[in-house]
């Protein structure tokens, strides 16, 4: 998760009779991508706020050094379009005897 998320302004080409196109903007899009192999991650509005990967990072250590969560793993799904992270509360309980149930926290919110 040592990458950052970069955003480009959303253009298109129309075909043209030529065949060059023209290249027309739409402002209301922006496109979401990855400056180390260049691969676009999401097309999303220009409200959209991006959070970076070292930004979950930062949510899960605030979590473990205030809260006594332990990060159980962190990773990217899908070339980096699905960021992901998952800790454990320390919170459980046992229901039926033997079996015991484990808290886990949410992903951060986007």
């Amino acid at each position: 998760m040592d990458w950052q998320i970069l955003e480009s302004p959303t253009h298109f080409k129309s075909d043209a009779v030529d065949h060059l196109g023209t290249i027309h903007s739409f402002p209301e899009q922006k496109v979401l991508y990855r400056p180390d192999t260049k691969a676009p991650l999401s097309v999303v509005s220009q409200r959209y706020h991006t959070v970076q990967p070292e930004e979950v990072l930062e949510f899960y250590r605030d979590l473990t050094e205030v809260s006594d969560y332990e990060l159980e793993t962190a990773s990217v799904l899908k070339g980096g379009r699905k960021l992901w992270a998952l800790a454990r509360t320390g919170q459980g309980t046992s229901i039926r005897g033997n079996d015991q149930v484990n808290g886990w926290s949410p992903e951060p919110p986007p």
